[in-house]
């Protein structure tokens, strides 16, 4: 028995997903208008610095440096797409940051317009009560989108166009799908929507998602029969995968080495409860988005007796969304849409980090559809509202949330508000204290980074990170004893952890006690031979103990991998100086500075190397030192007693300076001798000489001679 063949069907016969009573004035209109609320909404955002991660994906990332060939960007990163865009910015403008900000808000907006395009066209498809207003509705929606202030940390902070740039692949997906079923280059828009679904999973492991749901939304919305007929097509867009199978297994760094997947001490189960909550806090800030946070310190839930409101919540709408696929389908692609897009974050996979709100890009779309559609229909058409009221007060909210982004961008200014802003949300998150303590740190407030390290700390005993730069703020502060404590903790915890071990061992080379820092940095180098700041202090800490063919063979072994390394070219100056070759030592120190010219660290050497020989030139390689690092004790140090022999009315108040800081410091209190001395001021001469007295009592020449002086 033959069957009878389907026909073919053609794309005038797919139902019209065109809002034919829209004009093309008005399209332009609402263009236009939605890429004016993203620039007014985002207009403070292009000053906002490079935080946190832009400072490994950016700043320092030697692979963005090269732009052809374009593997040379894509090879050590699971998303090589973002890496690229991040490369032809680099190329451009190099690290100048309103470049990088200008393309994260362009690739937003063009986002933003595809979603409009996606909706109205979908919108065609709906009931005629719901069609009057498709133009305006799909408008409303994607500016709110835009404008929306739970956006801004996939669009202000840079290292988050990993999830922008994902979201414009993915709506791009869809509306080249769409669009293959309307028009007569139905071919050439299928390939634009592989070309697009192959370019998102580039860009971020959640497109997996992509190719499920486009078979979903033309099951939904075109029909049985061409969805029949577009068999191929879904077929060429499932092969996609491919590419995020390749991005995933050919750099498995970010997962192992960051620690992004299988985190000690939480099991999908936990993960999977925790997210219950997580998803109604999202939908809550869908609607009302006050109390954001950069950085969630979430807790995770023990068991379902701590979720069970949450649970039932998101169960009831999970349900609701299987319902509808029989049901109206139609109305179940919002919920699956919501779903599918973040089960591969917020389902049984247990990631490190457990709530972002950057995972809200895509799904806050289905999330505001909902919400308007529900007050459409609901309110809007049966108290016959006309657009006299609903225009103004779609104007009005798409204003309120532009204006909450403005403010929320601002926060974003610098580190140090970013982190104080996200300490006020989460006051118990440990993380949080240690990065605001880094901030801290980098525009030299070591006072408050140490008391945001301690913090921490207490907060988190076994934290590694707050540990380590409590240490080093310790360090700085001359606390060597603490330092040597914490990092011998540290050390003890995890025997191989190289940072604390390097620390130690340039605590150790401070401390004057250059046998144990060798053995340290050997045992490090043990542990990573590859590691150049380590053999840098291990070149160091040979020199020290005069073993100096030793120290400069591993300085020349650091500049084969490193030649332009102004650090090293300084430990190559002090090996040479300490082998009594000056000349050389001069020239390391002299191309230091020509490679770093704001860096004082060749300047100090230069100094030191000449303080012996030619001391005005010393002084003014040490007065440069001090420039770039007005804030260092060890520089003022040195340059006021360089001073001392030839301007000691200078090298007073510097002295003084440090002796603030450092009250019982022999240095300071002999220079001060020194100086008074030479100013003729007695007294004081004296009472410098008591001090020296008071901090080294076993030191009896200065007791005889202050006798002598006294007599």
């Amino acid at each position: 028995m033959s069957r009878e063949r389907e026909p073919k069907i053609t794309p005038s016969q797919v139902p019209a997903f065109q809002n034919t009573s829209s004009s093309f004035t008005r399209s332009l209109l609402c263009i236009t208008s939605l890429v004016l609320v993203g620039l007014l909404a985002y207009s403070n955002t292009f000053q906002v610095p490079f935080l946190l991660d832009d400072a490994i994906r950016i700043v320092s990332n030697e692979d963005i440096r090269t732009l052809y060939p374009p593997y040379r960007s894509m090879e050590k990163s699971n998303r090589p797409i973002v890496n690229f865009s991040f490369a032809i910015n680099y190329a451009i403008h190099g690290l100048s940051v309103p470049g990088y900000h200008i393309a994260n808000l362009t690739i937003h907006l063009l986002a933003g317009l595809l979603l409009f395009g996606v909706l109205r066209r979908s919108f065609a498809q709906l009931e005629p009560t719901l069609r009057t207003h498709t133009n305006f509705l799909a408008w409303w929606i994607s500016a709110l989108w835009i404008a929306h202030p739970i956006q801004t940390q996939a669009v202000t902070y840079i290292n988050q166009r990993y999830e922008s740039l994902m979201g414009f692949a993915f709506i791009a997906t869809f509306y080249c799908s769409i669009r293959s079923l309307e028009s007569t280059f139905s071919k050439a828009w299928m390939l634009g929507a592989f070309l697009a679904c192959s370019m998102g999973m580039g860009c971020k492991e959640d497109m997996v998602t992509a190719p499920i749901l486009l078979v979903w939304y033309d099951f939904a919305f075109a029909g049985r029969a061409a969805f029949r007929q577009r068999i191929p097509f879904y077929l060429a867009c499932f092969s996609t995968w491919g590419v995020l199978a390749w991005s995933m297994l050919h750099y498995t760094q970010e997962y192992s080495g960051g620690a992004m997947i299988n985190v000690d001490g939480l099991t999908s189960w936990n993960y999977l409860l925790s997210q219950s909550e997580i998803i109604v806090h999202y939908l809550r800030l869908s609607l009302f988005p006050n109390g954001l946070c950069f950085l969630y310190d979430w807790p995770i839930a023990v068991s379902l007796r701590d979720v069970i409101p949450s649970m039932l919540f998101v169960g009831v709408l999970f349900v609701l969304t299987v319902i509808a696929i029989f049901r109206a389908p139609k109305w179940s692609f919002l919920g699956g849409w919501f779903f599918m897009i973040l089960a591969p974050t917020s389902s049984i996979i247990p990631l490190k980090d457990l709530a972002f709100e950057h995972r809200m890009y895509l799904p806050l779309a289905a999330v505001l559809t909902a919400i308007l559609f529900a007050f459409h229909r609901w309110i809007a058409i049966p108290y016959r509202w006309s657009p006299r009221i609903v225009v103004p007060l779609g104007c009005i909210t798409i204003a309120v949330f532009a204006v909450g982004t403005w403010f929320r961008n601002s926060v974003y200014e610098s580190e140090v508000s970013l982190w104080k802003d996200t300490i006020q949300k989460s006051p118990t998150n440990a993380q949080a204290w240690n990065n605001l303590g880094v901030a801290f740190v980098r525009i030299k407030d070591r006072t408050a980074a140490r008391a945001c390290f301690e913090k921490g700390c207490d907060l988190q005993p076994t934290s590694t990170s707050n540990r380590l730069n409590l240490a080093s703020t310790m360090m700085e502060e001359g606390d060597h004893v603490g330092a040597e404590s914490l990092l011998t903790q540290v050390i003890a915890a995890d025997s191989m952890n190289i940072t604390a071990i390097a620390n130690l061992a340039h605590l150790k080379m401070e401390m004057g006690k250059h046998g144990e820092s060798v053995e340290l940095c050997e045992r490090g180098l043990t542990l990573n031979p590859t590691n150049l700041d380590l053999r840098m202090s291990y070149s160091s800490a040979l020199s020290l103990l005069k073993r100096h063919s030793e120290a400069l063979l591993q300085c020349q072994l650091v500049l084969e991998s490193r030649p332009d390394s102004s650090e090293a070219h300084v430990n190559l100056a002090y090996a040479h100086f300490r082998t009594g070759d000056v000349e050389r030592a001069l020239a390391s120190a002299q191309r230091s500075i020509e490679l770093s010219p704001n860096s004082a660290i060749g300047y100090e050497a230069a100094a030191q190397i000449l303080q012996g020989t030619d001391h005005s030139t010393a002084t003014k390689y040490m007065r440069r030192a001090c420039e770039l690092e007005p804030n260092s004790i060890d520089y003022s140090l040195r340059l006021a007693n360089l001073l001392v022999m030839s301007s000691p009315e200078e090298a007073i108040p510097l002295f003084e300076t440090v002796r603030a800081a450092h009250p019982d410091s022999l240095d300071v209190h002999m220079g001060l001798a020194a100086a008074y001395e030479k100013t003729g001021q007695r007294n004081k001469f004296i009472e410098s000489l008591e001090n020296v007295h008071r901090i080294a009592p076993q030191w009896t020449e200065i007791n005889e001679f202050l006798k002598r002086l006294k007599q």
